[in-house]
Parts: structure tokens; C-alpha cells; sequence
């Protein structure tokens, strides 16, 4: 399990749910969506100067992490299924 930093704590700077998004996809798509979990690049107190700051980035984590989410977790869309009698082609090896 890794828990990357995908919001930065250096700065007043609010990074967009999208590329948090972006950030979290790269890291499953490297080590697995499984092994993967969302977190800030370090604490947010003093290094953020207001509370709202620090607010809109959690939030910014929150919104991203759902978005990475569906599309890592989205089920595939099923196969047609075949008519009722329909033989199946033969498998060349």
C-alpha cells in the first residue's frame, strides 16, 4: 500500500479534483489500483496560511480521489449475449 502525495502542503495553491484525479491514476496504473490510496504530501497546518485554504484542498482531495475512483474501479461493459441456439465460434490455437 502507498498513500502518495497528490495535494501539496507548500503552498496556498489549490490543485484541481481532475488532477488529483490525474496524480492518483498514474500511481495505480504503476503499482496497481488496489495498492493505492490518496493522501497530502505532508501536514497542512502551519504551512497553509488560512483555514479555508486547508479546507478547499481536502475537498480538492476528496472530489479527486471519487473521480480517480470511477474511472479506475468502472466496470466493463458486458459482452452481448448470444441468441438463444447460437453455436460459438471455434477457437484457433
Amino acid at each position: 500500500m502507498l498513500i502518495p502525495g497528490v495535494v501539496g502542503h507548500y503552498s496556498d495553491f489549490i490543485e484541481h479534483p481532475e488532477l488529483v484525479a490525474e496524480r492518483i491514476a498514474r500511481y495505480a496504473k504503476l503499482l496497481g489500483r488496489e495498492n493505492v490510496m490518496a493522501g497530502t504530501d505532508c501536514g497542512l497546518g502551519p504551512r497553509v496560511a488560512q483555514g479555508e485554504i486547508a479546507w478547499a484542498k481536502l475537498s480538492a482531495l476528496a472530489d479527486g480521489a471519487r473521480l480517480a475512483s470511477k474511472q479506475l474501479w468502472a466496470r466493463r461493459a458486458k459482452a452481448p449475449k448470444r441468441a438463444k441456439g447460437a453455436k460459438r465460434k471455434a477457437r484457433r490455437r
